[in-house]
């Protein structure tokens, strides 16, 4: 009996999670559907922690603290998983670590960490100064105030220079099938995430058409490789390519129990193609606008490339205190991932609420990166406020640039290690200006992108032009 009470005590003193304003039975939906940002904004300045939202027919719990951030992605991380994925991403994605939950997803990830470990890094930055220094010879030639579409260069140039990571060099044509059924991909996805209504890919529209067929060449270039690697593997290890692909074969077969096999490979790597490089593209594209609108910000980071250039490693002794804070600071501003949504398995008390079991939680980044309570003028772009920032106060939980907790983003310093060298290498041979009455919004998709891509105007800086530092 005395159990029984105290039980009955503990659920009462619970308190009772207020449900934002919205339309009756659909709540915040159509809101959601045409701003969300703007929605997760209101959400987080007009209520607290916790606040229960209606989308579509379904009942969502919106976290808006540190604490509880840190809660649901570290604390009690064994009480939360990844919903179920939606069907279309389901079919994409496979059981990639984007999508894995449990036993599945930790087996996975212990295999998949070694190879994007730091000590690997060099070997990859050689392949992606090749890459720049194409981009470089490429933008010389474009005519004197002339705009240029940078959101497309830096898709193709992260993409590109992950497809080399990946399989090695020698894979042009490879490279281009890549890219073109992705594109198709991730535009089919992006469209499908906004729609209100989902047309069923059994119905032969052209779209669907379209993505299906985009799908089928994916599948095959990808096992293609897969299987030609595994008949190079056959020959002595000097033959190896030492790419992610081996290195991800090779934790395979070091572990004791069965891996991989080709249908998990596959499902990792198009995890890493689909999640991993247009996150870093759309970073770079935002990076490099406000470049353009803060020509004191270029400034800065244009001589401290000169620094880094004279060192001429890969770790400069003289770090990119600017670089980085931009870096940074782009990711608050425009965070890549600005939701996250985990299912409750248990029902759990976050900060005297009750959470009930079965239910989505979804963690507001956007609102985290943008309230006035953890940032000093938060709706200003302003990389100052992180260069005198300690490494470890970079991981306060208001700020989730790569998420947090077990699940963080496996190729984190990968991306840094890219975004780090495109900005140095780039802002050391051009200036930037955005063109007359462009302005670009945020659209919040799989993953949040410009509305239209980034076009700036690019010019040579002459005293500089033949000026680059390439790894050691």
């Amino acid at each position: 009996m005395p159990l029984v009470m105290l039980k009955l005590t503990n659920h009462n003193s619970h308190q009772t999670i207020p449900r934002a304003a919205g339309l009756p039975i659909i709540g915040q939906s159509l809101k959601a559907v045409r701003d969300p940002l703007n929605v997760l904004k209101e959400l987080s300045v007009n209520y607290g922690s916790v606040v229960k939202i209606r989308l579509g027919l379904k009942d969502y719990y919106v976290l808006q603290s540190p604490e509880g951030a840190r809660h649901v992605l570290q604390t009690n991380a064994r009480n939360y998983c990844k919903p179920g994925a939606a069907k279309l991403m389901k079919r994409v994605l496979g059981n990639g670590l984007a999508t894995a939950n449990g036993e599945q997803w930790l087996r996975n990830r212990k295999l998949m960490q070694p190879a994007f470990h730091k000590q690997y890094l060099p070997r990859f930055h050689q392949i992606l100064d090749a890459e720049i220094s194409s981009l470089v010879e490429t933008w010389r030639q474009n005519k004197r105030g002339e705009a240029i579409d940078v959101g497309a260069a830096f898709f193709r140039l992260t993409l590109n220079n992950l497809t080399k990571a990946m399989f090695g060099i020698g894979m042009e044509k490879e490279m281009s099938e890549i890219e073109e059924v992705l594109n198709i991909m991730l535009q089919f996805s992006s469209r499908n995430t906004k729609s209100l209504i989902k047309i069923p890919l059994y119905l032969p529209t052209a779209n669907n058409q379209r993505f299906l067929a985009a799908e089928q060449r994916f599948e095959k270039v990808i096992h293609t490789i897969i299987q030609r690697r595994t008949a190079e593997r056959k020959d002595p290890p000097s033959a190896h390519r030492n790419d992610l692909l081996d290195l991800l074969i090779d934790a395979n077969e070091a572990d004791s129990h069965p891996g991989f096999d080709t249908k998990q490979l596959r499902d990792e790597i198009t995890t890493i193609f689909m999640a991993g490089h247009e996150t870093t593209s759309q970073t770079l594209s935002w990076a490099f606008y406000q470049l353009a609108l803060q020509p004191i910000l270029h400034q800065k980071i244009k001589e401290e490339s000169k620094i880094i250039a004279e060192d001429n490693l890969f770790y400069p002794s003289s770090p990119s205190i600017y670089t980085s804070a931009l870096i940074l600071e782009t990711m608050r501003f425009y965070p890549p991932v600005w939701i996250i949504a985990r299912k409750v398995i248990a029902t759990d008390n976050i900060e005297g609420y009750a959470i009930p079991a079965g239910s989505t939680l979804l963690i507001n980044v956007f609102g985290l990166h943008h309230h006035s309570r953890y940032w000093q003028s938060s709706d200003q772009f302003d990389p100052e406020r992180f260069c005198n920032v300690k490494k470890e106060d970079q991981s306060l939980w208001h700020y989730l640039p790569f998420g947090g907790g077990q699940r963080v983003c496996i190729g984190r310093h990968f991306a840094m290690m890219v975004m780090e060298t495109v900005i140095l290498r780039l802002v050391q041979q051009f200036s930037f200006a955005v063109p007359a009455g462009f302005s670009p919004k945020m659209d919040a998709n799989l993953v949040l992108r410009s509305s239209e891509s980034i076009q700036l105007i690019v010019q040579s800086n002459n005293d500089d032009a033949n000026s680059h530092y390439t790894a050691s």
